[in-house]
């Protein structure tokens, strides 16, 4: 019922509700201008944020979810480690799978879940931490942070529309509180460049830099079942799709470019998995292999039995252009100063 509902509000987000959705529209414009004024509202009550005394990286976005926050703070975490910076993460706490999923990628790295994110840098600071980045920090204010990188998807709308009636947190004028931007590529035309040009008309000589452009792309299959091998399916198998995720469609897609032959089961995000669910698919499955992401994953590994033969389609961040610079841009702040 929450997916379905889900997939209701994205495709009148999207433009797609016919009548119904232009009544809703006209609806919720008010519920529109109130977002906008308290999202504005609650960051001039903030003021500029306290000092945990160590670095902080913030990665965040302006629309809701994604966007591939949680991959891209993995690439983080690694050129800090790799730049001799010890680095630690502090995750929302709703998002538990995500902190599985980053502790997974790098083990050595603190991972802290806690909702204060002042509490949380502090711990992680505790813990070793000698740079913290924040997953999902963008309207988080209370924390003073050294770089906020905001990751714009390439197929959202300049302006686009506010909560409720349209997928933004906060007005697309806020992105001018970013250090720097980064265009997340989907689809199958490469659009970033454009995009960034669009951003900087829109927003002005207040406009943050646009550093570069990551996307998603698959990787290799591994089982859900840890050391099992049920037997890797064959590009010509039938397949059933789960995805939990927000925007599912390009995960559905790397499926379909893999296998061609498949169905499709979408939860809402962050979806709670059961056994119920699980007896769900495996009937939905009827005999067809499993593929799954790695966020399900996290959730879905306790029912592997009775899931039966299941597979995760791994991704792995790459970047369209503007890897080193970003890299640079990263680095320095950690480091206490600005890229040169």
């Amino acid at each position: 019922m929450k997916a379905t509902l889900s997939r209701v509000v994205e495709r009148w987000w999207d433009g797609e509700g016919g009548v119904g959705g232009r009544i809703f529209d006209v609806a919720a414009t008010p519920a529109e201008w109130l977002w906008r004024a308290a999202s504005v509202a609650r960051r001039r009550s903030v003021g500029a944020g306290l000092s945990i005394g160590r670095p902080v990286i913030s990665v965040g976005n302006v629309a809701v979810g994604g966007t591939g926050k949680t991959p891209f703070v993995g690439w983080i975490v690694r050129q800090l480690a790799a730049a001799g910076v010890a680095p630690g993460v502090v995750v929302h706490q709703v998002a538990e799978d995500e902190a599985h999923l980053l502790r997974s990628w790098t083990p050595d790295i603190p991972v802290v879940v806690d909702a204060d994110r002042v509490r949380g840098a502090t711990q992680a600071v505790e813990r070793g931490a000698a740079t913290v980045v924040l997953d999902d920090g963008f309207q988080h204010h209370r924390l003073l942070r050294d770089l906020d990188v905001v990751l714009w998807a390439v197929e959202d709308p300049i302006p686009g529309r506010v909560l409720p009636r349209g997928r933004l947190r906060e007005p697309l004028e806020a992105l001018r509180r970013a250090d720097a931007v980064v265009i997340t590529r989907r689809g199958l035309h490469d659009r970033t460049r454009l995009v960034a040009d669009e951003l900087r008309d829109f927003l002005g000589h207040d406009a943050p830099p646009v550093v570069g452009s990551v996307y998603l792309e698959p990787g290799r299959l591994e089982s859900l079942v840890s050391g099992g091998d049920p037997g890797e399916p064959s590009p010509q198998t039938s397949v059933l799709a789960c995805a939990g995720i927000a925007r599912p469609s390009r995960f559905f897609d790397h499926v379909r470019d893999r296998f061609g032959s498949h169905g499709e089961v979408r939860f809402a995000d962050h979806h709670t998995y059961d056994a119920r669910d699980a007896r769900g698919l495996r009937d939905r499955a009827a005999g067809r292999p499993i593929l799954i992401t790695e966020k399900d994953a996290v959730k879905l590994r306790p029912f592997a039995e009775v899931l039966g033969p299941t597979w995760v389609l791994l991704q792995r961040l790459s970047w369209a252009w503007g890897e080193e610079d970003t890299r640079a841009l990263v680095v320095h702040a950690a480091r206490g100063r600005p890229a040169s």
